[in-house]
């Protein structure tokens, strides 16, 4: 694995999607897993990034306003260059 981030997730949190998705690790056998996996399913950022994957509008205060579609946002970008 590169380190990258792809399409926005960490690659912990990706890990953790794919472990639960496969169901390949029992995490009551991995206590530190578990507990890894429990602090990121609280973590403020993946709440957020799950409900924006699953389509939920956001309701945290922030600076996200909206999705915009990437056809948009280029061709936003090539009218202010």
């Amino acid at each position: 694995m590169s380190g990258r981030v792809v399409a926005g997730l960490a690659p912990k949190r990706r890990e953790a999607k794919r472990a639960d998705f496969h169901q390949a690790i029992d995490t009551g056998e991995y206590p530190r897993i578990l507990a890894l996996k429990q602090r990121l399913e609280a973590d403020r950022a993946v709440v957020f990034a799950h409900a924006t994957e699953d389509g939920i509008p956001v309701t945290e205060p922030g600076a996200m306003i909206g999705l915009v579609p990437v056809a948009t946002a280029l061709r936003n970008a090539i009218k202010a260059a």
